[in-house]
């Protein structure tokens, strides 16, 4: 018979980084006007020791686009690839950068 573990057991809930509600309200909004536009298509949350991370997909298979990260010290990151483009103590000011990627709207004529 499968065992099943529940990892959230061995992190103590105190130590755990995470977003604020309206930390994801805002990285949601963007995420939601991307999806609609067809630029981006899946997203993961990971909530580790020592960061949180909210992961943005061009496709389900790929590695991540974009990589938000908040560390210990509530410091907001951004990450393309493995390249960090903004680093600020306001998550507003990360956002931007993803406020700038190009939408890839499909129009249809009929």
């Amino acid at each position: 018979m499968t065992k099943i573990y529940y990892f959230s057991k061995y992190i103590k809930e105190k130590e755990k980084i995470t977003f604020s509600k309206n930390d994801l309200n805002s990285i949601i909004q963007i995420y939601s006007q991307k999806v609609s536009n067809g630029v981006w298509k899946d997203y993961s949350i990971n909530f580790e020791k020592n960061y949180a991370e909210f992961s943005i997909y061009k496709h389900s298979y790929a590695f991540p686009e974009f990589s938000i990260v908040k560390n210990k010290k509530k410091i907001f990151s951004i990450y393309s690839r493995k390249q960090e483009l903004k680093k600020s103590k306001y998550i507003k000011d990360v956002l931007d950068v993803l406020k700038k990627v190009e939408s890839k709207r499909i129009l249809k004529v009929i």
